[in-house]
């Protein structure tokens, strides 16, 4: 489909690149139900080879949740691709450590949106 082939542009590693998918994504429920596995595999990937970012996080929040409603079919495919992803990727939650940093960047990023 056309909106395929426009956001495999912004499927490249980056921060930036992100934001700006996660602004195009932003409460759009049928562009969100159009998301690809390989969309998502993309910035699980990029958790995996860049590091926690948040603004890679708030993309995957935005894909399964849009218009104030959760998406299933986003959720699943969201959380197949966490679970195929390397222990570094889960990781990220499991401790206490990370995950009270998890949070003081979710609040920082809500804060100081980029």
């Amino acid at each position: 489909q056309w909106y395929q082939r426009r956001v495999r542009g912004f499927s490249v590693p980056g921060v930036n690149e992100a934001v700006t998918a996660t602004a195009i994504f932003k409460d759009n429920v049928q562009l969100c139900l159009c998301v690809t596995d390989t969309i998502i595999q993309h910035y699980v990937r990029c958790i995996e080879s860049d590091g926690l970012h948040v603004e890679y996080l708030v993309f995957l929040q935005t894909v399964v949740k849009s218009e104030g409603q959760f998406l299933r079919k986003c959720q699943d495919i969201v959380m197949q691709e966490l679970l195929q992803a390397g222990e570094e990727v889960m990781l990220l939650y499991n401790d206490r450590q990370s995950f009270n940093q998890l949070v003081q960047l979710m609040t920082e990023y809500r804060e100081h949106p980029p």
